[in-house]
């Protein structure tokens, strides 16, 4: 087990650099080609969003097929990026109203785009759209993924329950990474529940590294909602459980997906040393005093700092002995 864990980390921490490297240079052929720029905030969010999703997610579903994630699938993922990050933005600053979203990713013809962003997020959309093998299947997601978004904006009430909060988190984070299921060859109907619940288990993710952000933007999360830490971590580990048990059930052998296994407890990981540190702001009993009286640097946790790193690898270890 030791070693195979140390060659799921070895494996991230190559690839990551490639992959950062890769779509760094795409990203400025796309700049080069249109004579315009990404913001800054948004070229680095595709960036670290694909290197990191790309060894960690994509390469554990083709590793059950015996293989790596080969060029083509990499440049559907990273098309994927570009699109969604331009996508959060349409929604997220009203920048198109329902309707003009809609149309922008539903009509086959090209509807007028007004400026770079636009541009560009329908040329990925419409590559996209042109490689995947089950296009109406793919549509209908898509679909979903923008009435999950539209529905995010709910998140502002703050009257809104903590079971609706979960409910349009799943959904958000679900039908969105489900997209990356048509992008691989291989498109097994039993894993679309997976993609579907890794979904979840990233969005909560998300919104557990995003307090500080929620909540200047007054948007209500799990994470920012639930005054009790013995909860957040309640909930956040639930969601990984049915992740896992709905693997085991379709993968009995233990000794096949030992990568994948890891690889999800990776991403779950990540929410452990948020929540950990979380932890450090609540009573013994697990209340935490009110956020929002929080200065920012005790809310975000950078995981670039070693000793956030250290105790990311030591939770994928620990639980990769105990889980796989």
């Amino acid at each position: 087990m030791y070693i195979a864990f140390l060659k799921v980390v070895w494996h991230l921490i190559v690839s990551k650099k490639k992959a950062a490297a890769f779509a760094k240079m795409y990203l400025l052929e796309i700049e080069k080609e249109n004579g315009s720029e990404f913001n800054k905030v948004a070229f680095n969010k595709i960036v670290d969003s694909y290197s990191l999703y790309l060894p960690i997610v994509m390469d554990a579903f083709t590793s059950l097929n015996g293989r790596f994630t080969n060029e083509s699938e990499k440049l559907k993922t990273l098309n994927y990026f570009i699109m969604s990050s331009l996508f959060d933005d349409f929604v997220d600053h009203s920048e198109l109203t329902e309707n003009q979203i809609r149309e922008f990713v539903l009509n086959d013809s090209l509807p007028d785009c007004h400026n770079f962003k636009q541009i560009v997020c329908r040329k990925s959309h419409l590559f996209l759209l042109a490689q995947v093998a089950l296009r109406q299947e793919y549509l209908q997601t898509i679909e979903k993924v923008m009435q999950a978004q539209i529905d995010s904006k709910r998140q502002k009430d703050p009257e809104l329950s903590l079971e609706e909060i979960e409910t349009i988190t799943l959904n958000k984070g679900g039908f969105s990474v489900l997209l990356c299921h048509y992008y691989l060859e291989e498109s097994d109907e039993s894993w679309k529940q997976i993609w579907f619940q890794l979904g979840g288990l990233i969005q909560m993710t998300n919104d557990l590294y995003d307090i500080y952000k929620d909540l200047n933007d007054h948007i209500s999360t799990f994470s920012n909602t639930v005054n009790n830490m013995n909860k957040i971590s309640y909930i956040y580990s639930a969601q990984f459980e049915k992740l896992f048990n709905s693997f085991e059930a379709i993968k009995s052998d233990k000794n096949n997906g030992i990568r994948f296994r890891i690889a999800m407890i990776g991403t779950y990981a990540f929410g452990l040393v948020a929540i950990e540190n979380l932890r450090k702001l609540a009573s013994k009993d697990g209340v935490i005093i009110n956020l929002k009286e929080l200065e920012r640097h005790k809310l975000i946790i950078d995981m670039s700092k070693w000793s956030n790193i250290k105790r990311w690898l030591q939770f994928v270890h620990s639980l990769s002995i105990e889980r796989c």
